[in-house]
């Protein structure tokens, strides 16, 4: 068997006068170490691993490759990766190959990987986000062989540090679904005493006014709160 796993790259700077120069923001790196890790941990391993020339392939690459125990010199710089000349240019990667290689790890760049990946394989109709890894399988010994949809998808790695923003987001979603039961039990609780007052200033309608107005603040606050963590999950 034979193992090609397409990675897109980190997040990455958005503007350089050269979009090639565009580096991993700090976020990136936190993704590219994820996914690195994410690899480890299945022991998962590769005999070659090849890059486009622009920077934020590279250093995506070079993450994975510590993480795995890939030398950095053992990267493989491939310019046509970046130029985007389509799915041929993957096919000629693989024919390159030494036979001896059972599994190569390519970093490159959307849409292209998404397009190669759907060629390799039927069985793939995602799209990568950064720092996503895509693992097709192709039956023989020999890169050669490779040719278009002889490839099963052999694993899909979402990126793994959104998905923790993701799980995140829902326990303190759950966090404030609580605190809303929370305001909602000491609202009735209040309304409840006001109505065991024998006051004729406490009727229903300043009940309700005053139960209006506590729900009110309460929500102007949990709307607020979802919204910023929204931004930020987006921003991530």
């Amino acid at each position: 068997m034979k193992y090609v796993c397409l990675v897109r790259h980190a997040k990455a700077e958005k503007t350089r006068t050269d979009d090639k120069l565009r580096s991993l923001t700090p976020e990136g790196k936190q993704e590219a170490a994820f996914l690195g890790e994410s690899l480890k941990n299945d022991g998962f391993s590769c005999g070659m691993l090849i890059s486009s020339d622009a920077a934020r392939s590279f250093e995506t690459a070079v993450i994975i490759a510590e993480k795995i125990g890939i030398k950095k010199r053992k990267i493989r710089i491939e310019n046509s990766l970046y130029q985007g000349t389509g799915t041929d240019t993957y096919y000629r990667i693989l024919k390159d190959l030494d036979n001896s290689i059972e599994t190569v790890i390519i970093t490159g760049h959307n849409t292209t990987l998404d397009s190669a990946a759907s060629d390799m394989c039927s069985d793939y109709n995602r799209r990568m986000t950064t720092a996503a890894a895509v693992c097709i399988s192709f039956p023989g010994d020999n890169w050669d062989k490779i040719t278009s949809k002889t490839g099963s998808l052999h694993f899909y790695k979402f990126n793994s540090r959104k998905k923790k923003l993701m799980k995140d987001e829902k326990k303190y979603i759950k966090l404030l679904q609580k605190n809303i039961l929370l305001q909602i039990e000491k609202i009735l609780k209040s309304a409840n005493n006001r109505l065991m007052l024998n006051n004729p200033e406490n009727d229903i309608k300043s009940i309700m006014e005053h139960s209006a107005k506590i729900i009110s603040n309460s929500t102007i606050v949990t709307i607020t709160d979802l919204n910023d963590l929204n931004h930020n999950i987006q921003e991530k």
